[in-house]
């Protein structure tokens, strides 16, 4: 498995397999239609700054998202 649950640093891969279940639906046409909510509960729960429904910085977001997506696939155990 490509995910670190272990991490302290990530979302034990919550966050991972949330986007990738995103994608997978959009990539594959799953749905024709695709809603955001799913994704959107996940990053609300995992991020305490994403719970509001006010407007947000779109670099802040995107610079929180590929953090957490780098610590949940990092699998280097010790540095």
């Amino acid at each position: 498995d490509d995910i670190n649950k272990d991490n302290p640093l990530g979302f034990e891969g919550k966050l991972a397999n949330a986007f990738s279940s995103f994608l997978k639906r959009q990539w594959f046409g799953i749905n024709p239609i695709i809603s955001p909510q799913n994704i959107r509960k996940e990053i609300a729960i995992l991020g305490e700054q994403w719970r509001t429904d006010q407007q947000q910085d779109a670099e802040e977001f995107v610079r929180w998202l590929l953090d957490g997506l780098h610590e949940d696939l990092n699998l280097i155990k010790k540095k």
